[in-house]
């Protein structure tokens, strides 16, 4: 609700997206004049890809995601529909 009600300065909606994945990734700090922690993996790709082909105010979840959180103690507050996404890829919003 936070999200869908505010607004910039110019009265302008915000609208959001995102994927989530879980899975294996690397994590470390890359360069030393500007130094920045990044991950990396096939788990942030997959993630990525599934934030870029998501509708907006969606947040769109692969499946091994949507089991941990569905058997994750006391989660009650999630409702996920399984679907398809127009890339071919199975995946939860």
């Amino acid at each position: 609700d936070a999200v869908r009600n505010f607004r910039r300065e110019d009265g302008t909606t915000v609208l959001i997206r995102a994927g989530l994945a879980s899975g294996p990734v690397v994590a470390g700090v890359i360069g030393s004049t500007m130094p920045r922690y990044d991950l990396f993996g096939d788990t942030v790709n997959f993630a990525s890809r599934m934030e870029s082909t998501s509708q907006s105010m969606q947040i769109q979840i692969a499946e091994l995601t949507h089991f941990l959180l569905k058997n994750a103690q006391g989660n009650s507050r999630f409702n996920m529909v399984l679907r398809r996404g127009e890339d071919g890829f199975p995946g939860i919003q």
